[in-house]
C-alpha cells in the first residue's frame, strides 16, 4: 500500500488539504482504518509509480503452485458443510452453466470481497436469523455477517486548471476530500 507523502503531492493537492481542514475536516492518515474518515492521503497498492492489481500480487506468483488449480469464469454459491460438522467441507461452485462441488482437503478460505464474501456466507446459512428467516435459508451459524458493512464515499473533482497553476496535467490527484466546488462564472 502506497500513500505519496504530502510533501510529494502537488499544489492543487495541498490546496484542498489546507481548504477541507481550514473548513474543520479532521486529518486521517488511513482511510482503510476502522475510524478512517476525513482527509486523507488515497491509498493505492502500487510499485515503482504502477498499479499493481490483486491478480499481479497474489495470484501470478503463486500460479505455478501444484496445489492450486485457476478457474475462470467460476462463481461461488455456497459453502458446502457435511452433516452437523462445524467445519466447511468444500464449495458449492458454478463454472460454464455447470455445478460442481470440489471438497477441501483441508479447510476452506473464503475469499470474495466485503461484497461477495457476506453474500456468500448468508446463502450458507451464516448471518443474522431474522435475515436468513425471511430469505428462507436454512441457518447453520446466527452471527453478525454483513451488519457493519461500510462504503468508502469519495467525491471525485475534475479541476480544469491554468497552464500558471503549475500542476502537472497528468498528475494524479492523492486525496480523498469531503470538497465543496465552486464554480467560476462564465464571462459574457
Amino acid at each position: 500500500m502506497y500513500r505519496a507523502p504530502v510533501p510529494d503531492w502537488g499544489n492543487v493537492d495541498r490546496a484542498l488539504r489546507s481548504s477541507a481542514l481550514t473548513l474543520g475536516y479532521g486529518w486521517c492518515e488511513d482511510h482503510n482504518a476502522p475510524t478512517g474518515t476525513g482527509v486523507s492521503p488515497y491509498a493505492i497498492n502500487s510499485e515503482g509509480g504502477l498499479r499493481i492489481s490483486t491478480n499481479d500480487g497474489y495470484l501470478e506468483p503463486a500460479r505455478d503452485r501444484a496445489n492450486l488449480d485457476i478457474v475462470g469464469r467460476a462463481l461461488v454459491d455456497t459453502i458446502t458443510f457435511e452433516g452437523n460438522r462445524p467445519h466447511a467441507s468444500g464449495v458449492l461452485v458454478r463454472v460454464n452453466g455447470q455445478s460442481y462441488t470440489p471438497r477441501a482437503t483441508h479447510e476452506v478460505i473464503l475469499c470474495a470481497g466485503a461484497i461477495h464474501s457476506p453474500a456468500i456466507l448468508q446463502r450458507s446459512g451464516i448471518g443474522p436469523v431474522a435475515l436468513l428467516e425471511r430469505l428462507g435459508v436454512p441457518i447453520r451459524a446466527d452471527l453478525p455477517v454483513g451488519e457493519n458493512l461500510l462504503d468508502h464515499p469519495i467525491v471525485n473533482a475534475l479541476l480544469h486548471l491554468r497552464r500558471q497553476s503549475g500542476q502537472h496535467v497528468d498528475a494524479p490527484a492523492h486525496q480523498l476530500l469531503p470538497a465543496l466546488l465552486h464554480r467560476p462564472r462564465r464571462r459574457r
